[in-house]
């Protein structure tokens, strides 16, 4: 597995979220297969996947809302998933998962304020794109896209990339539990997790509208 051309593909599935294409690449379903795929175990990638997908089931980026970061949430949980899982014994799958996930959700809440002041502080650019268009520039709108698309992903690749040995590291501190009944009911939170997204998918269909 090599962390520096998945954080090229982070960074490339990253620009889906708002800035080029919206083909639902971006979506955990997705990133999760890709990232299990290229890290050599696709069925694991694709279940936190779906995982995912479910507690994200109604976080959708439209408008002016910016919600956490759906690809490096993803990628970091599924691949310290994957990784740890091969560390520990059998077993331990739960506990690494629930783990993962997080750690991986905080990180992407960073993502997403870095990301909105980002934006906050482009909206600066529409002075200098209009002053350039009344001085018979217009190519400047492509090159704002074109830099604006290369920060993105550059910043999206590097912030896998530094966030994921972060929590490795911060992960291989944590000692492999060893009590049965700790295990157990670390299962059962895990497999009661979906029961979030199903809530979530249920809630849209009963609420009221007023």
């Amino acid at each position: 597995m090599n962390i520096l051309t998945l954080s090229v593909l982070v960074g490339f599935l990253g620009l889906d979220n708002v800035k080029f294409g919206q083909f639902m690449v971006s979506r955990p379903l997705v990133v999760g297969a890709i990232m299990g795929l290229f890290s050599g175990n696709f069925p694991l990638g694709l279940r936190m996947g779906v995982l995912l997908e479910l507690l994200w089931i109604r976080v959708i980026p439209v408008g002016t809302f910016y919600p956490p970061d759906t690809v490096i949430t993803t990628a970091l949980a599924c691949l310290w998933t994957i990784v740890f899982s091969r560390l520990c014994p059998e077993g331990m799958f739960a506990f690494y998962a629930l783990l993962g996930i997080a750690l991986a959700i905080p990180v992407g809440i960073v993502y997403k304020t870095i990301q909105i002041n980002d934006r906050k502080r482009a909206s600066g650019y529409n002075r200098i794109i209009e002053e350039g268009i009344e001085s018979g520039q217009p190519d400047l709108i492509d090159h704002f896209v074109r830099m604006s698309l290369l920060k993105d992903f550059a910043g999206g690749a590097f912030f896998f990339f530094l966030f994921y040995y972060g929590g490795y590291y911060i992960i291989k501190l944590i000692p492999c539990p060893s009590s049965a009944l700790f295990l157990k009911g670390i299962d059962y939170a895990f497999y009661l997790l979906p029961l979030l997204g199903i809530t979530q998918v249920l809630n849209s269909f009963l609420r009221k509208k007023k």
